[in-house]
């Protein structure tokens, strides 16, 4: 049989915003995926030769995916499942424009 995990007087603002135990959750400490972006990010934006500045963009890119793709799939609430499906969006989109 399965269990069911539910929190006390839980409604879908609680849901949103709360984890399994309770606790509101919006922001956490930065993971590797996340702090890979923006370092890249900057190093992307730094005078290079050639073609270095693209791939240090499309790797920004990638691990910013992975970070959202986490979110969506391991997040801890429903903002942060949000958040993964509005990240991985805006860079699907941002792919074809």
């Amino acid at each position: 049989m399965k269990r069911q995990t539910r929190i006390k007087n839980s409604n879908s603002k609680d849901r949103f915003f709360k984890d399994s135990k309770g606790n509101v959750v919006i922001t956490q400490p930065p993971n590797f995926p996340l702090i890979a972006w923006a370092v890249l990010k900057v190093t992307s934006l730094l005078p290079w030769q050639g073609d270095i500045s693209n791939g240090f963009n499309l790797l920004s890119s990638a691990f910013l995916f992975v970070w959202a793709y986490l979110e969506l799939t391991a997040g801890v609430n429903h903002f942060r499942k949000s958040l993964g499906v509005l990240v991985l969006g805006v860079l699907t989109i941002s792919y074809f424009i």
